[in-house]
């Protein structure tokens, strides 16, 4: 998972003791990320005081280039979760990782 510089300032996340770093390509430029274990927290609609939370390695972007604040990936926070994208749409469904078995199976071939 990737996430704007600012972002870290805005929580109170202190990136400068990261010992963890990688060099990667974002919005056709090259950048470093510092990697910091953080939790988050995925709230209800109906309930601003139900959620489920997680810890997850964060690559804070300083000057980050995307016009958008977090990049999820494809490990992690899918792991946890069914994760839906529809970008005709613009929108995004977020439910219970068993939710994919019950429509698709368990994906096993053998």
């Amino acid at each position: 998972m990737l996430a704007a510089g600012w972002l870290a300032d805005v929580l109170g996340i202190d990136v400068d003791s990261s010992t963890e770093g990688a060099t990667i390509g974002i919005g056709g430029q090259v950048a470093e990320a510092r990697f910091v274990e953080v939790e988050l927290r995925l709230h209800t609609l109906d309930d601003e005081d139900e959620f489920v939370s997680w810890r997850a390695d964060v690559g804070f972007v300083p000057g980050w280039p995307a016009p958008f604040p977090i990049v999820l990936g494809q490990v992690g926070f899918p792991d946890a979760f069914t994760v839906t994208l529809n970008r005709l749409a613009a929108q995004v469904a977020i439910e219970d990782r068993e939710v994919f078995d019950t429509r698709f199976g368990t994906g096993s071939t053998s």
